[in-house]
């Protein structure tokens, strides 16, 4: 049993027992140390314990101190360091971005770029703190290259404000009378309108089909994809809006949404009418299409999606009844299993509670991943990474169908 001696900020502790002095610190805090620890030939690495030991039989106090007096001087150099990393986030003020400065902490959170592999590489992990981000910490951190996290944050700021003054000029001057609108609310483009005959062109622009209309990110969207899909986009004829006719029914002379179908009533296509909103207490101009069968044609249009989206819910459906059970579960931690991914997530922004599969190589089996990592989660079961969840099975011929009916892939 040790006792801790001398505990130093950077997280380094000096514990001793009977025998043995014993130092122990992260991957980063330790790394100004050890080419002392090395020189001194008396200090060992313990693999099990992860610390760095020595006898004190062997070790005497000249070298002891000159270890205490090292600590002393890395852990002033270290808050020296860090104080240039928390006076260059002080001048940051960046778009889709949280910096909060703590004592003895700075957290970051950005929607701009995914911080994963560049705060690893600072050696900073997701803080405890979701809410709050990564954690930068004093001795804990490489301080370098948490300067050069925030160079690639400032970086992508740049483009974003940059995609973001390119998409109001292209918006403006291009969408005018295609029947697509697209907008940018809060740092995520949305196109709307009679979208369903250009999904395909759309997807190639970086979008995603999520509650109902197109969204995708600012950072996400191919600009140039986007320009062309809405220049190629026919310009519709504006109709004059004729007189009212001896019914005393008139045309509309601005498009909207039918009152019958739900689509869109081009200018000059439709007859307005008046009616009174109770909940309003006011009057309002609704509008439908002057052709009955334009609406018999728009309802048999959404029939025929509606029975799409029915019969892709239920092979999902099916395919996780045949997949996942709890005989399937497979028992361990950080499993990563080898084989082709194909994903079975129909929105490709989704978040959390995203699904996937994994066939192995030999086409014997089959894993069905699910997304586990939310707040709220019930993280213990995690067995696939550290963030999902996965049930190992056989691949039958019906898992196989069921596969390529979903995603179009055909598994062997």
């Amino acid at each position: 049993m040790s006792n801790v001696v001398e505990r130093y900020s950077s997280g380094i502790t000096l514990s001793e027992s009977d025998s043995v002095w014993v130092l122990k610190g992260s991957y980063n805090a330790m790394q100004s140390i050890i080419p002392l620890l090395k020189t001194q030939k008396v200090w060992k690495y313990n693999g099990f314990s992860q610390s760095w030991e020595a006898t004190k039989a062997k070790i005497s106090n000249v070298k002891l101190n000159d270890v205490k007096a090292a600590l002393s001087g890395a852990e002033v150099t270290s808050k020296e360091n860090f104080s240039r990393f928390e006076e260059k986030a002080r001048t940051l003020t960046l778009p889709q971005t949280t910096i909060t400065i703590k004592t003895e902490a700075i957290f970051i959170k950005t929607t701009l770029i995914d911080l994963k592999d560049l705060a690893k590489a600072a050696g900073v992990t997701e803080s405890a703190y979701a809410f709050y981000g990564y954690m930068f910490t004093p001795g804990k951190i490489n301080v370098e290259k948490s300067l050069k996290l925030l160079g690639e944050l400032e970086k992508a700021a740049a483009l974003y404000m940059t995609k973001i003054d390119e998409l109001e000029k292209l918006v403006k001057n291009q969408t005018q009378g295609t029947g697509i609108r697209v907008s940018v609310t809060a740092g995520i483009v949305y196109v709307m309108g009679e979208t369903y005959p250009h999904k395909d062109k759309i997807c190639k622009c970086g979008f995603g089909f999520s509650s109902g209309q197109w969204q995708a990110h600012v950072i996400n969207v191919n600009l140039s994809s986007l320009r062309t899909f809405l220049a190629e986009l026919p310009k519709k004829e504006v109709k004059d809006t004729p007189a009212p006719s001896k019914s005393g029914r008139q045309s509309n002379s601005k498009s909207g949404k039918c009152t019958v179908c739900g689509f869109t009533v081009e200018v000059g296509d439709g007859y307005i009418s008046q009616i009174f909103d109770d909940d309003e207490e006011r009057h309002l101009w609704v509008v439908r299409h002057k052709d009955p069968n334009v609406c018999e044609s728009n309802k048999v249009t959404l029939r025929t999606r509606a029975e799409a989206a029915k019969k892709r819910s239920d092979a999902q459906r099916r395919l996780r009844s045949l997949l996942v059970k709890p005989e399937y579960y497979v028992e361990g931690r950080n499993l990563q299993p080898e084989g082709q991914q194909i994903s079975l997530d129909h929105n490709p922004l989704a978040l959390g509670g995203g699904c996937r599969l994994i066939v192995e190589p030999d086409l014997v089996h089959v894993w069905y991943v699910q997304s586990n990592g939310n707040d709220g989660d019930d993280w213990s079961h995690n067995n696939i990474g550290f963030t999902d969840i996965g049930w190992r099975s056989s691949l039958t011929t019906e898992v196989e169908a069921l596969i390529e009916e979903l995603t179009g892939i055909k598994v062997r």
